[in-house]
């Protein structure tokens, strides 16, 4: 077609997530981006991080055009740093995007990714530093992004309440990862060794206030007062304001693995009786949604970013009933045909969030603040 333009578009990516040995939810979304955005468009991956952890970080872009490392400072320092704006950072791309909100100070137009506002509904569940963080960036965000990314219509509702303008904002579902099969030999006796047997029960995610692990713990005392042979296994980094031992993971019955390989992740899902999720506040669900792909049944707190990802494939509990979630685990632990069902539901309705119309989205929201007639994506 005439009048086309000639070059790719041309985005900056920061992958200041990936410094992590096993990254978390927002790191794992970052990989996905890394892999399949090259495809349509040229990404310059960049971090500020020390030169030793740069070797981590190139070898989970492999496939971008470029990884560029800014400065020698942690990520946490140079997040204070940026949120000062003083210097702006010039990557020489059409369009910056940050997929959390740690944003960087960027010359080109910016697109910045809010997965939620749980910092403001729910302050107590952070560090009085974290918040304030997180209350700055979404301020800067909210003054400098020409586009903002949200996960779910939850999390747009609320960033309208937020005061921000609907028509900046891009509702773009995230996609679960990709099952693996059934998670490697080697990630079986790795989880062996560090005390997974089955029956379990799963609970995966970072170990934080508002996931909401004294719940959990707290059911499965119940759940075992009934059932003794079940066993919780809990998989996840630590996190904002939390250890295993606050967060009651220590309790009898309960298997803490911390973070794990993307295939012992899968061999968890695959092996579980029933993942559970009980988060106070989520916007969107990832661990949900990565477990429904995998056929399992879940549990799940009921709140609005649990039953827009779940539908009718989970069950939703309300967050802190320990009795409800005990006397459904219970049913469904017992009721194999039950939980067959809601697992056969669940794989079903996780087959609406593609890869394809989360890179479409995001595609969507970086050509939208391009001056001009931007380069079309290949």
């Amino acid at each position: 077609m005439t009048g086309q333009p000639s070059r790719r578009l041309r985005v900056g990516l920061h992958v200041g997530q990936l410094a992590q040995p096993i990254p978390g939810g927002i790191g794992r979304v970052t990989e996905m981006l890394c892999a399949e955005l090259p495809r349509h468009a040229d990404v310059v991956a960049f971090a500020s991080c020390p030169p030793y952890r740069r070797g981590r970080i190139r070898a989970r872009v492999n496939g971008v055009a470029e990884f560029r490392g800014l400065g020698v400072l942690p990520p946490q320092w140079c997040y204070e740093v940026w949120q000062r704006r003083r210097r702006r950072i010039d990557l020489g791309v059409d369009v910056c995007h940050a997929p959390s909100l740690a944003i960087p100070p960027t010359r080109a137009p910016l697109v910045v990714t809010v997965n939620d506002v749980a910092f403001i509904r729910h302050p107590e569940m952070f560090t009085a530093h974290g918040a304030r963080f997180h209350e700055r960036a979404l301020a800067i965000a909210r003054r400098e992004a020409a586009a903002i990314i949200v996960p779910s219509a939850f999390t747009l509702t609320e960033l309208v309440h937020e005061g921000f303008e609907p028509a900046r904002i891009h509702h773009v579902p995230l996609t679960a990862s990709a099952p693996l099969g059934c998670g490697s030999r080697d990630a079986e006796q790795h989880l062996r060794s560090l005390g997974v047997r089955e029956p379990f029960l799963l609970a995966v995610g970072t170990v934080e206030p508002r996931k909401n692990y004294e719940t959990i713990v707290a059911v499965l005392a119940h759940v075992r007062g009934r059932i003794p042979e079940v066993s919780l296994v809990v998989a996840g980094n630590p996190g904002w304001n939390a250890t295993p031992a606050a967060s009651g993971l220590e309790a009898a019955g309960v298997v803490f693995v911390g973070p794990v390989r993307d295939d012992e992740l899968d061999f968890l899902y695959r092996r579980a009786k029933i993942v559970l999720n009980a988060s106070i506040y989520e916007g969107f669900g990832l661990t949900v949604l990565e477990a429904m792909a995998r056929g399992c049944a879940v549990v799940a707190s009921d709140i609005p970013a649990h039953g827009e990802v779940g539908g009718g494939g989970v069950r939703l509990v309300p967050a802190r009933d320990v009795d409800a979630w005990a006397d459904v685990i219970c049913r469904l632990l017992v009721d194999r045909g039950a939980r067959a069902r809601l697992g056969r539901l669940a794989r079903e309705r996780s087959g609406r969030f593609t890869l394809a119309r989360t890179v479409a989205g995001h595609l969507t929201a970086y050509n939208s603040v391009v001056p001009g007639d931007p380069p079309l994506p290949c």
